[in-house]
């Protein structure tokens, strides 16, 4: 039932974005490549991919690779995601001299897999599926038509199956692998249009 109410809310959405479109809105660029500076503290290489349909609308294609080490333990994984945007505006707002901002909002979906390999207070390693969606704003600042930075801001729900078996359970928060319920989400990207 998730699935099909998440698949709905996209599709409604897609149909609204293109209903707004012509054909002399196409932008030039239509592409973008973008590296996620923030997920780089978390020990994340993050790529994401934006193809624009028009001057409102987009779809962003997001792949990470997960390298990092928590309470001793080695975490291997990654990440998928996908991001439908609508720009809020039509007519790009001059904000900084040479630049263009545009806002915008859309719905995410994304799925993670983790392996936490064992050490001396785990026995056995645990693998760890996460899903999750919500709703993301932000503002993407476009510097001569090739350079952009993208800076975002929203949240949603995370469901995780798979344990993490852990003596330490008093730390248990929102950054934890098998973390389950309301999860923030922000982030800041540096990208080239082409």
């Amino acid at each position: 039932m998730k699935k099909q109410f998440c698949l709905f809310i996209f599709l409604i959405i897609g149909m609204i974005g293109f209903a707004r479109s012509s054909e002399e809105d196409i932008p030039n660029p239509k592409n973008e490549f973008k590296i996620s500076i923030t997920r780089f503290f978390v020990s994340t290489f993050s790529l994401e991919y934006e193809r624009m349909f028009n001057n409102s609308t987009g779809l962003v294609l997001q792949a990470d690779g997960i390298l990092t080490s928590e309470l001793e333990s080695e975490i291997i994984g990654f990440q998928s995601g996908l991001q439908y945007r609508i720009y809020s505006i039509n007519e790009p707002v001059d904000l900084f001299d040479g630049s263009v901002e545009k806002l915008y909002m859309g719905p995410y979906v994304s799925y993670r897999m983790v392996e936490i390999k064992p050490n001396e207070t785990m026995q056995e390693s645990s693998v760890i599926h996460s899903t999750n969606t919500g709703i993301m704003l932000g503002m993407k600042v476009v510097i001569q038509d090739k350079l952009t930075f993208d800076f975002n801001l929203g949240g949603g729900v995370q469901y995780s199956n798979g344990t993490y078996k852990r003596d330490d359970y008093l730390s248990y928060d929102l950054y934890f692998p098998d973390y389950s319920g309301i999860k923030p989400r922000a982030g800041i990207a540096v990208g080239l249009k082409f």
